[in-house]
């Protein structure tokens, strides 16, 4: 492709259609290490999820996450694995978060997303601390044996084992999230009202909430009605008047596309 012809291709909104950032003075540059570090084993992101990397990783002049809570909705296929996986790749490796939790609704989604994390690190381009996947029933993990941390991966239901006091919890596929899956997670994340700063840092990720997505449905409503401190809300979507036919509504709500 010609450099005229590649200047005049189109791309989809890098920037969300619903935006919540949290406000003060933030140090951008744990997300740019997180980047390079994705890119160095190789996983090139775009330019939206580069953006949002960089504000999940943002911290405070305390070295507290800018956003304790994260939702993001995209639609399918957009690649929000890719961000999520630049993110915890980085809490593994670097960051020494000791504890990371990775949830979905379907057991085939967590075994994939765990799945490209071991390709980008079973023949690593850099050197790398002793990492080890382990592949057990109801005990999928990614070990970092020299820092002792710990990346879970785990199916929702009712009856996920409870005690875990993990410092990051990414809820992937949170259009089929319920309240008893937050419970039977983490007990403390069951109140609704608690006071984010007081949980670990969450991260809701999930495409279109469907009819039944009760708690997403609730929980873009409180996030765009209160503007909750340290609240990230990164969302994808037309509006109800929209033309699902119109071509600059595709683009304006798939930042992929192109």
């Amino acid at each position: 492709m010609s450099s005229e012809n590649a200047a005049t291709v189109r791309v989809g909104a890098q920037r969300p259609t619903h935006l919540l950032t949290p406000e003060g003075r933030f140090d951008f540059s744990d997300g740019d290490d997180a980047i390079a570090l994705a890119s160095a084993l190789g996983l090139e992101l775009l330019e939206w999820q580069r953006w949002l990397v960089r504000w999940i990783l943002a911290v405070d002049e305390d070295g507290r996450p800018a956003c304790r809570q994260v939702v993001l909705v995209v639609p399918r296929q957009n690649g929000k694995g890719a961000v999520l996986e630049a993110v915890e790749l980085y809490w593994l490796i670097v960051a020494g978060i000791k504890t990371t939790i990775h949830t979905a609704h379907e057991a085939d989604t967590a075994a994939g997303h765990q799945e490209r994390l071991e390709s980008l690190i079973s023949e690593p381009l850099i050197d790398l601390p002793a990492l080890r996947s382990y592949r057990s029933n109801g005990k999928e993990r990614i070990r970092n044996l020299d820092e002792r941390l710990l990346l879970q991966f785990r199916t929702r239901t009712k009856a996920t084992k409870r005690g875990s006091s993990p410092q990051r919890v990414v809820l992937d596929e949170a259009q089929e999230l319920q309240t008893e899956h937050l419970a039977a997670l983490v007990p403390a994340m069951a109140a609704q009202s608690m006071d984010v700063s007081s949980m670990p840092q969450l991260i809701f990720a999930g495409s279109a909430p469907l009819p039944r997505s009760v708690y997403l449905h609730d929980l873009l409503r409180r996030v765009q009605a209160t503007k909750p401190d340290r609240t990230l809300l990164a969302m994808w979507a037309g509006s109800p008047d929209d033309d699902p036919t119109d071509v600059d509504v595709w683009y304006r709500t798939n930042p992929s596309l192109g």
